[in-house]
């Protein structure tokens, strides 16, 4: 979560920072509540001028609002999303409106979110549920684009399977000279995330920690002496990185599914990014990550369950279930399958390890492994090899 520190932002109209409780930091609020003719207004004018046009508020989360669209025509209704301008480094200007915020209009998906019932499906049913978000995912990773960015509109087809794709520009309200894309590959979008980080490091440099700051800038040098070695740059200016829609937060709360628990529709993509093809190799959707147990419970005390029962049945379930994602993956999928080839996993690391500094946590252990790459891949430079085999983060971050 951001601190104040990290936040010289412009006044915002309907939004402030609640900085109650220490533990959090900083909390997004609401100071007034949209207008419902607004809403109205927009959506009538989205929908093409029917006439009748009517909002209702429907539910809303942390950082948005929902309301239900009804018009004559609408079958089925709409929902329209007015989100807070919390994520300056992210967002673009969308308030520029009757309602004054950002706003999304999609149709409403019937069905139930799978959060609610989960935990009373059957294990037969959760299979069921698994392999149908594969397909799902199959489906749109089979669809590739050109860059790495958030979804808009372009003029232009990109040719054969690949679409053209752009990364909405807008204003960057906390480091207002940086670009936020769209970048030509990976490295272009690393160098640009490095200097955002930078300019976090001088401020927080000059105002507390400072050895805090100088250790991290140390890492972030190292991360940026091996940038070139992990990822090769692109040679023609043409040249983009494919790249796939990838859904970063599917949770169970965005997995539709209807009475009969078959799954009706995925939400929540208005913020996915199409991400290169490395980084959604053998990723697991949010709702199948967690600690690996092979063996299913079985330590009953004398009421028959341990304290730990429903967390280690969880997390086998878990287990079991992202084998059954890996399986229908390689089937709908067919770069799934394959072996790992090339610095694919080293990528990952790499990128892992950026973020894992940005956020300030585990810095010493990544400054160790970039070091320990390093010599990895110079006794191995002589001999020509490739970077298959390189040391995995993971286990120094264990340590």
């Amino acid at each position: 979560m951001p601190t104040e520190k990290q936040l010289p932002l412009l006044p915002r109209d309907g939004l402030t920072w609640d900085d109650f409780n220490p533990w959090v930091g900083l909390t997004p609020q609401w100071t007034r509540e949209p207008s419902l003719p607004a809403i109205e207004s927009i959506a009538r004018r989205a929908l093409g001028n029917p006439s009748f046009c009517k909002a209702k508020f429907f539910s809303s989360g942390a950082f948005n609002k929902l309301y239900l669209i009804t018009t004559p025509y609408s079958t089925p209704s709409y929902l329209l999303c007015v989100s807070l301008p919390v994520d300056p480094l992210h967002k673009v200007q969308g308030e520029d409106n009757e309602i004054g915020f950002e706003w999304i209009l999609m149709e409403l998906m019937e069905g139930r979110s799978i959060y609610y019932l989960w935990r009373k499906f059957t294990f037969e049913q959760k299979v069921g549920v698994v392999e149908r978000v594969a397909e799902f995912l199959g489906e749109a990773f089979g669809q590739t684009f050109k860059r790495i960015g958030t979804l808009s509109l372009s003029g232009g087809g990109g040719g054969g399977d690949e679409k053209d794709i752009i990364a909405k520009p807008g204003k960057n309200y906390e480091f207002e000279e940086v670009e936020r894309g769209p970048y030509r590959d990976k490295i272009d979008r690393n160098e640009k995330e490095k200097e955002v980080k930078e300019e976090e490091e001088e401020e927080e440099e000059l105002k507390d920690d400072i050895e805090e700051a100088e250790e991290k800038l140390e890492v972030f040098n190292k991360l940026e002496k091996l940038l070139p070695k992990v990822f090769s740059q692109l040679e023609e200016e043409e040249e983009a990185e494919r790249t796939v829609i990838w859904h970063d937060d599917l949770s169970l709360m965005n997995i539709l599914v209807d009475e009969e628990g078959k799954v009706t529709g995925i939400v929540d993509w208005e913020c996915v990014s199409t991400m290169p093809l490395w980084a959604v190799y053998y990723e697991m959707p949010q709702f199948l990550r967690g600690r690996d147990r092979e063996e299913e419970e079985n330590e009953l005390d004398n009421e028959g369950k341990t304290g730990l029962y429903s967390k280690h049945l969880m997390e086998f379930e878990q287990t079991e279930l992202r084998k059954v994602y890996e399986k229908k993956m390689s089937e709908v999928w067919a770069g799934w399958g394959e072996e790992v080839k090339g610095n694919i996993m080293l990528k990952k690391d790499f990128y892992e390890g950026l973020r894992r500094v940005a956020e300030g946590w585990w810095v010493g252990a990544v400054g160790k492994w970039v070091d320990v790459v390093e010599k990895w891949m110079e006794e191995r430079e002589p001999e020509g090899c490739g970077m298959e085999g390189a040391p995995r983060l993971e286990g120094f971050l264990r340590s």
